[in-house]
């Protein structure tokens, strides 16, 4: 059993809570919840323990493991009970004017996808850590990922190659996804703004987000191989 917690007043508990609320809905990779308590001012969540590594974002065998886990992730859709944040409302708001509506999808995602949270065991995928789980389309999950991809050493275009193997992303409208590359290098070009203002000391592992964005989204190739931009 694997268990996590916090003090119940303090704001990592929010996505405690929002990990729990949707654990029902998760596809069958990820762990399954088996208790929630609060008590004493803590709030704990028990989930199954995997015998497994983290996978390493080096290594091609583990790109293919954890591409056909994502593939087959996105096959799981947002119930309409649930309760979940929209791509609209996450990254909308550093959208274009209209731009943010673009982001809409019925499908469940994991946002972070960094190798931690991808657990292997074999060729057994465990997909762990949905505290951030919000509903949209489904290459944008494919976008996220390949930004991780990046910051492990991959070059834009290689990882334009591996996500092309994922139909979402292969069908994926390339307005939309230009769109969504604006959004997310606002996003975090205001995260680390706010980051130096507080003096943060928490530093990414590479730097420049929005930069890999950017090059990622302009260097990103469709189906037929032809670029949707260019660098300048």
């Amino acid at each position: 059993m694997f268990v996590k917690g916090d003090r119940a007043d303090r704001a990592q508990a929010v996505s405690l809570r929002r990990e729990a609320a949707v654990a029902p809905h998760l596809p069958a990779a990820a762990p399954r919840l088996l208790w929630q308590l609060e008590a004493g001012g803590w709030l704990l969540t028990g989930w199954e323990a995997a015998a497994a590594r983290h996978a390493d974002y080096g290594a091609p065998h583990n790109l293919f493991l954890t591409r056909r886990a994502m593939q087959r992730v996105q096959d799981v859709l947002v119930p309409p009970e649930a309760t979940v944040l929209s791509a609209v409302e996450q990254w909308g708001p550093y959208a274009d004017e209209g731009a943010g509506e673009l982001f809409d999808g019925p499908v469940l995602l994991h946002t972070v996808w960094a190798p931690g949270d991808v657990l292997l065991a074999g060729r057994q995928v465990h997909v762990v850590d949905w505290a951030w789980p919000t509903r949209g389309a489904g290459w944008i999950a494919l976008y996220l990922s390949a930004l991780r991809l990046m910051e492990a050493g991959h070059t834009a275009a290689s990882a334009v190659e591996w996500a092309l193997k994922v139909p979402s992303w292969r069908d994926g409208d390339a307005t939309a996804i230009r769109a969504f590359g604006a959004a997310v290098a606002r996003e975090r070009q205001r995260i680390a703004t706010r980051a130096a203002v507080r003096g943060s000391c928490m530093r990414p592992s590479r730097p420049p987000s929005y930069a890999s964005t950017w090059r990622f989204t302009l260097e990103r190739r469709d189906a037929g191989g032809s670029a949707i931009g260019t660098c300048q």
